[in-house]
Protein backbone atom coordinates (compact mmCIF):
# COMPACT_ATOMS: atom_id res chain seq x y z
CA UNK A 1 0.00 0.00 0.00
CA UNK A 2 1.12 3.40 -0.93
CA UNK A 3 1.74 5.81 2.00
CA UNK A 4 1.49 9.39 1.51
CA UNK A 5 4.37 11.04 3.64
CA UNK A 6 4.28 14.73 5.54
CA UNK A 7 6.65 17.05 5.57
CA UNK A 8 8.11 15.58 8.24
CA UNK A 9 8.35 12.55 6.93
CA UNK A 10 9.60 13.75 3.72
CA UNK A 11 12.96 15.62 5.29
CA UNK A 12 14.05 12.78 7.56
CA UNK A 13 14.00 11.14 4.13
CA UNK A 14 16.47 13.73 2.51
CA UNK A 15 18.40 13.33 5.39
CA UNK A 16 19.54 9.95 4.95
CA UNK A 17 19.20 10.25 1.19
CA UNK A 18 22.04 12.88 2.21
CA UNK A 19 24.25 11.17 4.46
CA UNK A 20 24.26 7.62 2.43
CA UNK A 21 25.16 10.29 -1.09
CA UNK A 22 28.03 12.02 1.10
CA UNK A 23 29.13 8.75 2.18
CA UNK A 24 29.26 7.26 -1.31
CA UNK A 25 31.15 10.54 -2.21
CA UNK A 26 33.66 9.69 0.31
CA UNK A 27 34.47 6.64 -0.70
CA UNK A 28 34.84 7.43 -3.93
CA UNK A 29 37.39 10.31 -3.24
CA UNK A 30 39.20 7.40 -1.08
CA UNK A 31 40.00 5.17 -4.43
CA UNK A 32 43.47 4.92 -5.45
CA UNK A 33 45.91 2.48 -6.62
CA UNK A 34 46.91 0.23 -3.25
CA UNK A 35 44.47 1.27 -1.43
CA UNK A 36 42.13 -2.04 -0.33
CA UNK A 37 38.14 -2.59 -0.61
CA UNK A 38 38.13 -3.24 3.09
CA UNK A 39 39.65 0.41 4.00
CA UNK A 40 37.45 1.83 1.32
CA UNK A 41 34.72 0.16 3.40
CA UNK A 42 35.62 1.67 6.97
CA UNK A 43 36.11 5.42 5.35
CA UNK A 44 32.49 4.95 4.62
CA UNK A 45 31.52 3.42 7.56
CA UNK A 46 32.93 6.04 9.93
CA UNK A 47 31.58 8.34 7.64
CA UNK A 48 27.96 7.31 8.53
CA UNK A 49 28.49 6.83 12.28
CA UNK A 50 30.24 10.60 12.39
CA UNK A 51 26.78 11.87 11.06
CA UNK A 52 24.49 9.83 13.60
CA UNK A 53 23.26 7.25 11.29
CA UNK A 54 23.99 3.79 11.34
CA UNK A 55 24.98 1.48 8.34
CA UNK A 56 21.71 -0.41 6.96
CA UNK A 57 23.61 -2.82 4.61
CA UNK A 58 26.16 -3.93 7.65
CA UNK A 59 24.63 -8.05 8.82
CA UNK A 60 21.37 -7.51 6.60
CA UNK A 61 21.12 -11.16 4.93
CA UNK A 62 24.26 -12.31 6.81
CA UNK A 63 26.17 -9.33 4.57
CA UNK A 64 29.40 -8.65 7.06
CA UNK A 65 30.42 -4.98 5.67
CA UNK A 66 29.07 -1.62 5.59
CA UNK A 67 29.20 -0.77 1.95
CA UNK A 68 28.95 -3.29 -1.32
CA UNK A 69 32.51 -2.89 -3.00
CA UNK A 70 32.91 -4.94 -6.41
CA UNK A 71 35.57 -4.40 -8.74
CA UNK A 72 35.70 -4.68 -12.87
CA UNK A 73 33.87 -7.94 -13.40
CA UNK A 74 32.38 -8.79 -9.73
CA UNK A 75 28.78 -8.93 -9.74
CA UNK A 76 26.84 -6.88 -7.14
CA UNK A 77 27.29 -6.88 -4.03
CA UNK A 78 30.80 -7.62 -3.97
CA UNK A 79 32.10 -7.87 -0.08
CA UNK A 80 34.98 -5.95 1.08
CA UNK A 81 38.55 -7.42 1.70
CA UNK A 82 41.69 -6.30 2.85
CA UNK A 83 43.29 -8.70 0.44
CA UNK A 84 42.11 -7.00 -2.48
CA UNK A 85 43.95 -4.01 -3.54
CA UNK A 86 42.51 -1.47 -6.15
CA UNK A 87 45.23 -1.03 -9.18
CA UNK A 88 44.82 1.67 -12.11
CA UNK A 89 42.51 1.51 -14.63
CA UNK A 90 40.12 -0.47 -11.98
CA UNK A 91 36.22 0.34 -12.47
CA UNK A 92 35.42 0.13 -8.95
CA UNK A 93 31.58 -0.04 -8.00
CA UNK A 94 29.97 1.60 -4.63
CA UNK A 95 27.02 0.93 -2.94
CA UNK A 96 26.08 2.52 0.26
CA UNK A 97 22.94 3.01 2.59
CA UNK A 98 22.73 3.90 5.65
CA UNK A 99 19.50 4.69 8.40
CA UNK A 100 18.36 7.39 10.59
CA UNK A 101 15.12 8.45 12.25
CA UNK A 102 13.35 5.49 10.85
CA UNK A 103 14.41 5.81 7.15
CA UNK A 104 16.73 4.93 4.99
CA UNK A 105 19.07 6.19 1.96
CA UNK A 106 20.67 4.08 -0.77
CA UNK A 107 23.25 5.20 -3.15
CA UNK A 108 25.15 3.81 -5.55
CA UNK A 109 28.25 5.16 -8.35
CA UNK A 110 30.77 3.63 -10.38
CA UNK A 111 34.15 4.95 -10.47
CA UNK A 112 38.00 4.69 -12.11
CA UNK A 113 41.07 4.53 -10.84
CA UNK A 114 43.21 6.71 -12.69
CA UNK A 115 44.55 9.78 -12.92
CA UNK A 116 41.54 12.03 -13.32
CA UNK A 117 42.36 15.87 -13.50
CA UNK A 118 40.09 16.90 -10.49
CA UNK A 119 39.64 20.89 -11.63
CA UNK A 120 38.98 19.33 -15.66
CA UNK A 121 36.40 17.35 -13.92
CA UNK A 122 34.50 19.82 -11.92
CA UNK A 123 34.64 22.20 -14.63
CA UNK A 124 32.93 19.49 -17.10
CA UNK A 125 30.12 18.70 -14.56
CA UNK A 126 29.62 22.38 -14.02
CA UNK A 127 28.91 23.01 -17.96
CA UNK A 128 26.72 19.95 -17.74
CA UNK A 129 24.83 21.33 -14.81
CA UNK A 130 24.68 24.70 -16.17
CA UNK A 131 23.35 23.31 -19.62
CA UNK A 132 20.41 21.60 -17.17
CA UNK A 133 20.06 24.49 -15.49
CA UNK A 134 19.19 26.52 -18.81
CA UNK A 135 17.02 23.65 -20.06
CA UNK A 136 14.94 23.33 -16.80
CA UNK A 137 16.23 19.35 -16.58
CA UNK A 138 17.19 17.42 -13.48
CA UNK A 139 20.96 16.06 -13.82
CA UNK A 140 19.44 12.47 -11.54
CA UNK A 141 22.80 10.18 -12.63
CA UNK A 142 26.22 10.12 -14.08
CA UNK A 143 29.89 8.08 -14.25
CA UNK A 144 33.22 9.36 -14.71
CA UNK A 145 35.81 7.10 -15.45
CA UNK A 146 39.22 6.94 -16.85
CA UNK A 147 40.63 4.58 -18.67
CA UNK A 148 44.47 5.09 -18.97
CA UNK A 149 46.20 3.15 -22.05
CA UNK A 150 43.07 4.07 -24.07
CA UNK A 151 42.90 7.79 -23.74
CA UNK A 152 45.87 10.13 -24.13
CA UNK A 153 45.98 12.30 -21.66
CA UNK A 154 43.81 15.51 -21.56
CA UNK A 155 41.97 13.91 -24.10
CA UNK A 156 38.12 13.13 -23.11
CA UNK A 157 34.85 11.47 -24.23
CA UNK A 158 31.83 12.81 -22.96
CA UNK A 159 28.27 11.14 -23.43
CA UNK A 160 24.59 11.53 -22.18
CA UNK A 161 21.19 11.93 -23.02
CA UNK A 162 17.33 13.62 -21.82
CA UNK A 163 14.26 12.28 -21.18
CA UNK A 164 10.93 13.91 -21.65
CA UNK A 165 7.63 13.43 -21.74
CA UNK A 166 5.12 15.36 -23.60
CA UNK A 167 1.18 14.98 -23.78
CA UNK A 168 0.20 12.54 -27.10
CA UNK A 169 -2.08 15.51 -28.12
CA UNK A 170 0.41 18.28 -28.15
CA UNK A 171 2.94 16.27 -29.87
CA UNK A 172 4.42 18.42 -32.76
CA UNK A 173 4.18 16.31 -36.18
CA UNK A 174 4.68 18.84 -38.67
CA UNK A 175 1.29 17.12 -40.78
CA UNK A 176 -0.86 20.40 -40.10
CA UNK A 177 2.17 22.31 -42.08
CA UNK A 178 0.87 23.98 -45.22
CA UNK A 179 2.03 25.91 -48.19
CA UNK A 180 1.36 29.89 -46.97
CA UNK A 181 3.59 29.51 -43.60
CA UNK A 182 5.87 31.28 -42.35
CA UNK A 183 9.55 30.16 -41.59
CA UNK A 184 11.37 31.67 -38.35
CA UNK A 185 14.66 31.36 -37.54
CA UNK A 186 16.09 31.84 -34.27
CA UNK A 187 19.91 33.24 -34.13
CA UNK A 188 22.33 30.46 -32.87
CA UNK A 189 25.58 31.81 -30.91
CA UNK A 190 28.24 30.26 -33.42
CA UNK A 191 29.27 26.64 -34.61
CA UNK A 192 27.21 24.89 -31.32
CA UNK A 193 28.19 21.14 -31.76
CA UNK A 194 28.34 19.89 -35.13
CA UNK A 195 30.83 20.59 -37.70
CA UNK A 196 34.17 20.58 -35.67
CA UNK A 197 35.89 18.18 -38.09
CA UNK A 198 35.53 20.90 -40.90
CA UNK A 199 36.13 23.69 -38.21
CA UNK A 200 39.87 22.00 -37.17
CA UNK A 201 40.64 21.62 -40.48
CA UNK A 202 39.93 25.71 -41.25
CA UNK A 203 41.97 26.06 -38.20
CA UNK A 204 44.92 24.18 -39.20
CA UNK A 205 44.96 25.89 -42.27
CA UNK A 206 44.91 29.32 -41.10
CA UNK A 207 47.47 28.54 -38.59
CA UNK A 208 49.64 26.81 -40.95
CA UNK A 209 49.23 30.48 -43.16
CA UNK A 210 49.50 32.37 -40.56
CA UNK A 211 45.88 34.34 -40.86
CA UNK A 212 44.13 33.19 -37.84
CA UNK A 213 42.19 36.18 -37.01
CA UNK A 214 42.29 37.96 -33.38
CA UNK A 215 38.48 38.58 -33.14
CA UNK A 216 35.77 37.45 -34.64
CA UNK A 217 32.00 39.09 -34.45
CA UNK A 218 33.59 41.04 -31.75
CA UNK A 219 35.16 38.54 -29.62
CA UNK A 220 38.50 36.72 -29.00
CA UNK A 221 38.89 33.99 -31.87
CA UNK A 222 38.88 31.27 -29.45
CA UNK A 223 35.75 32.11 -27.75
CA UNK A 224 33.96 32.65 -31.14
CA UNK A 225 34.96 29.05 -32.25
CA UNK A 226 33.98 27.69 -28.52
CA UNK A 227 30.55 29.98 -28.08
CA UNK A 228 28.54 27.76 -25.88
CA UNK A 229 25.91 26.19 -27.83
CA UNK A 230 22.38 28.86 -27.23
CA UNK A 231 19.55 26.53 -25.62
CA UNK A 232 16.16 27.27 -26.65
CA UNK A 233 13.79 25.25 -24.23
CA UNK A 234 12.04 27.86 -22.15
CA UNK A 235 11.70 30.56 -24.79
CA UNK A 236 10.14 27.98 -27.32
CA UNK A 237 8.39 25.91 -24.48
CA UNK A 238 6.81 29.93 -24.00
CA UNK A 239 5.73 30.28 -27.65
CA UNK A 240 4.31 26.98 -27.96
CA UNK A 241 1.98 27.95 -24.89
CA UNK A 242 0.93 31.25 -26.25
CA UNK A 243 0.96 30.62 -29.94
CA UNK A 244 -0.31 27.78 -32.43
CA UNK A 245 3.22 26.65 -33.49
CA UNK A 246 2.54 24.24 -36.16
CA UNK A 247 6.38 22.50 -36.20
CA UNK A 248 9.89 22.85 -34.98
CA UNK A 249 13.09 21.89 -36.31
CA UNK A 250 16.28 21.66 -34.21
CA UNK A 251 19.20 22.96 -36.48
CA UNK A 252 22.11 20.51 -35.66
CA UNK A 253 24.18 18.10 -38.54
CA UNK A 254 23.20 18.07 -41.51
CA UNK A 255 22.21 21.98 -41.37
CA UNK A 256 19.37 23.53 -42.65
CA UNK A 257 18.79 21.44 -45.21
CA UNK A 258 18.28 18.21 -43.65
CA UNK A 259 16.70 18.80 -40.33
CA UNK A 260 14.23 21.41 -41.94
CA UNK A 261 12.86 18.26 -44.24
CA UNK A 262 12.24 16.42 -41.29
CA UNK A 263 9.29 18.08 -39.90
CA UNK A 264 7.47 19.20 -43.42
CA UNK A 265 4.94 16.97 -44.88
CA UNK A 266 5.21 14.99 -48.02
CA UNK A 267 4.51 17.35 -50.64
CA UNK A 268 5.72 20.84 -49.29
CA UNK A 269 8.88 22.96 -49.51
CA UNK A 270 10.76 25.57 -47.36
CA UNK A 271 11.68 28.02 -49.44
CA UNK A 272 14.09 30.30 -47.64
CA UNK A 273 15.31 33.69 -48.54
CA UNK A 274 18.61 34.10 -48.67
CA UNK A 275 20.14 37.08 -47.25
CA UNK A 276 16.76 37.10 -44.64
CA UNK A 277 19.46 36.44 -42.29
CA UNK A 278 23.05 38.10 -41.72
CA UNK A 279 25.78 35.84 -42.09
CA UNK A 280 28.29 36.27 -39.08
CA UNK A 281 32.19 36.91 -39.35
CA UNK A 282 32.49 33.53 -38.11
CA UNK A 283 30.78 31.93 -40.89
CA UNK A 284 32.10 33.99 -43.00
CA UNK A 285 35.50 33.09 -41.98
CA UNK A 286 34.54 29.74 -42.36
CA UNK A 287 33.22 29.28 -45.70
CA UNK A 288 36.53 31.81 -46.84
CA UNK A 289 39.17 29.28 -45.03
CA UNK A 290 37.03 26.06 -46.06
CA UNK A 291 36.61 27.44 -49.37
CA UNK A 292 33.03 25.53 -49.45
CA UNK A 293 30.23 26.93 -51.05
CA UNK A 294 26.78 28.03 -50.01
CA UNK A 295 25.06 24.67 -50.57
CA UNK A 296 27.49 23.03 -48.00
CA UNK A 297 27.71 26.19 -45.59
CA UNK A 298 23.65 25.36 -45.35
CA UNK A 299 24.79 21.38 -44.93
CA UNK A 300 27.45 21.47 -43.24
CA UNK A 301 26.76 24.19 -40.28
CA UNK A 302 23.64 26.08 -38.63
CA UNK A 303 25.21 28.80 -40.64
CA UNK A 304 23.76 31.70 -37.86
CA UNK A 305 20.05 29.63 -37.59
CA UNK A 306 19.92 27.38 -34.33
CA UNK A 307 15.85 26.68 -34.46
CA UNK A 308 13.13 27.05 -37.04
CA UNK A 309 9.60 27.48 -36.64
CA UNK A 310 6.74 27.16 -38.68
CA UNK A 311 3.67 28.98 -37.87
CA UNK A 312 1.13 30.17 -40.09
CA UNK A 313 0.86 33.67 -41.80
CA UNK A 314 -1.61 35.03 -39.11
CA UNK A 315 0.25 34.63 -36.37
CA UNK A 316 3.78 34.94 -37.67
CA UNK A 317 4.40 38.44 -36.07
CA UNK A 318 2.88 37.59 -32.95
CA UNK A 319 4.79 34.21 -32.32
CA UNK A 320 7.98 36.76 -33.39
CA UNK A 321 7.06 39.31 -30.63
CA UNK A 322 6.78 36.50 -28.00
CA UNK A 323 10.58 35.24 -28.36
CA UNK A 324 12.06 38.91 -29.06
CA UNK A 325 10.69 39.63 -25.76
CA UNK A 326 12.27 36.33 -24.15
CA UNK A 327 15.66 37.09 -25.73
CA UNK A 328 15.54 35.47 -29.12
CA UNK A 329 16.97 36.93 -32.03
CA UNK A 330 14.12 36.01 -34.78
CA UNK A 331 13.99 36.51 -38.21
CA UNK A 332 11.37 35.83 -40.86
CA UNK A 333 13.67 34.28 -42.96
CA UNK A 334 10.93 32.23 -45.66
CA UNK A 335 7.66 30.31 -46.41
CA UNK A 336 6.39 27.29 -47.07
CA UNK A 337 5.53 26.23 -50.47
CA UNK A 338 4.43 22.93 -52.47
CA UNK A 339 7.33 21.11 -53.26
CA UNK A 340 6.76 20.26 -56.85
CA UNK A 341 10.54 18.50 -58.42
CA UNK A 342 12.73 20.90 -56.37
CA UNK A 343 14.29 20.27 -53.26
CA UNK A 344 12.60 20.30 -49.66
CA UNK A 345 14.40 22.67 -48.70
CA UNK A 346 15.73 25.98 -51.11
CA UNK A 347 17.68 29.19 -50.37
CA UNK A 348 17.66 31.67 -52.91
Amino acid sequence: MIQIKNAAELEKMRKAAAISAAALKAGGEAIEPGITTAEIDKIIYDFIVRHGARPNFLHLYGFPATACISVNDTVIHGIPSRDQKIRPGDIVSIDTGCKIDGFNGDNACTFACGKLDVDTAAAVVGGIAKGCELAGCALIGGETAEMPGMYPAGEYDLAGFAVGAVEKSKILTGQNVAPGDVVLGLASHGVHSNGFSLVRKCIERAEAAGTVPATLDGKPFKQAIMEPTRLYVKNVLAALAAHPIKALAHITGGGLLENIPRVLPEGTAAHLKKGSWPQTELFAWLQKTAGIDDIEMNRTFNNGIGMVVVVDAANAEATAATLRAAGEQVYTIGTIAQRGEGAAVVVA
